[in-house]
């Protein structure tokens, strides 16, 4: 993701991870934190994710490929509150 962010221009000057050594292979921001505190914010809203929408879920294989699909339905989840309003 840092790398496509690059791509585009966008400087990533702090990486947050966990403890995964998988990301310390890559030298992906100038400074790397690996802390949990910085990264259960993005975890948290992760799950949530996965619980709600069953094509993020991990267990299983259905989950879309087209990323059309994959941005609306993360609009209406991030939006449900305005859509209940607008249709009730």
């Amino acid at each position: 993701m840092a790398l496509r962010l690059e791509k585009k221009g966008y400087k990533v000057n702090i990486l947050c991870t966990d403890g995964y050594e998988g990301y310390c292979s890559y030298k992906l921001a100038k400074r790397h934190l690996v802390t949990k505190a910085e990264t259960s914010l993005v975890e948290s809203k992760n799950s949530l994710i996965r619980h709600y929408l069953a094509r993020f879920n991990r267990r299983t294989k259905r989950y879309s490929k087209a990323l059309d699909m994959i941005f609306y339905s993360l609009l209406i989840f991030f939006n449900r509150e305005l859509l209940i309003s607008i249709l009730t």
